[in-house]
Formats: structure tokens, sequence, C-alpha cells
């Protein structure tokens, strides 16, 4: 049986493949970090609604 083996990556592939781990990762990074920025939105605009509704509960009842 004849087992294949990796060919070994020349230097400039190297330097390619670490840049696109790089890339990857702060793609990555990039994407959670919107994903916190849409909740932190998400969880003051509901803030803003609910004080808002609270006012004009408050308004009505007076």
């Amino acid at each position: 049986m004849t087992t294949q083996t990796k060919p070994e990556l020349t230097e400039s592939q190297k330097t390619i493949s670490d840049a696109l781990g790089q890339l990857t990762e702060a793609l990555a990074n990039a994407h959670n970090q919107n994903i916190l920025t849409l909740k932190t939105l998400d969880r003051a605009m509901n803030e803003a609604s609910e004080m808002a509704l609270h006012e004009m509960v408050l308004r009505k009842t007076q």
C-alpha cells in the first residue's frame, strides 16, 4: 500500500495561509462584536419603549 504524504508548503504559501487564518479570526471577532452591538441596541430600544409606554400610562391616569 502506498501512503501519500502532504507536500510541504513553500514560504509564500505559509505566509498566505497564516494571513488567511488571521483574516478568518478577525472576521469572526468582528461578527461577534456586531452581534453584541445589535443585542445592546435591541435592549436599549426595549427599555426606551417601556419608559415611553410607562410615561403615556402616567399621563392618562393623571
